[in-house]
């Protein structure tokens, strides 16, 4: 049989106020966990999927427009005229580059949707099993450590009623 030496039940008692606050802090920091990781995934369905694809209607309409002034532009210019139209083509080339970002953004925001739904679903599945632990193999360390208290407060007063009995035998 195998002997511990245990110098306090007081501090078992201690130890185990602990961990009840420990716990306590855990469910705390597990519904925290839960809260925040809806965070990203509103932004991403609800802020970006909805921001990129009305960007990506400007950005058209920007170009739509930058054309538009270069062509007018070209059907302008003679030959002999020195003009030759170097602003409008920046326009238009800052335009199109806007475009292909946006639609770019917009293919992103598609991946990521799944990426990060799948993402917070296992990070989901990790906080249920943190809080399983908590409510089953946490729960059930709490109760042995009291059984142990328990235990140990009945082996004292064995003792004791043993060594008080022992004295009245003696003459």
């Amino acid at each position: 049989m195998s002997s511990a030496n245990i110098t306090s039940i007081e501090a078992l008692r201690r130890f185990k106020a602990a961990l009840q606050e420990f716990e306590t802090d855990v469910n705390d920091a597990l519904t925290m966990l839960e809260l925040e990781s809806r965070r990203p995934i509103d932004w991403i369905d609800t802020d970006r999927t909805f921001y990129w694809p009305k960007e990506v209607r400007k950005a058209g309409d920007n170009l739509n427009e930058a054309r538009l002034a270069l062509e007018r532009c070209e059907l302008t210019i003679n030959g002999e005229d020195g003009r030759s139209c170097y602003d409008e083509r920046k326009v238009f080339q800052k335009a199109k580059r806007r475009l292909e970002l946006t639609e770019s953004k917009v293919k992103a925001v598609r991946r990521w949707k799944v990426k990060i739904h799948k993402e917070v679903n296992d990070f989901k599945v990790q906080l249920a099993r943190m809080k399983h632990y908590m409510e089953s193999d946490f729960l059930g360390s709490l109760a042995a450590l009291q059984r142990m208290a328990e235990s140990l407060d009945r082996y004292i007063e064995m003792q004791t009623k043993s060594k008080s009995s022992d004295q009245q035998d003696q003459p």
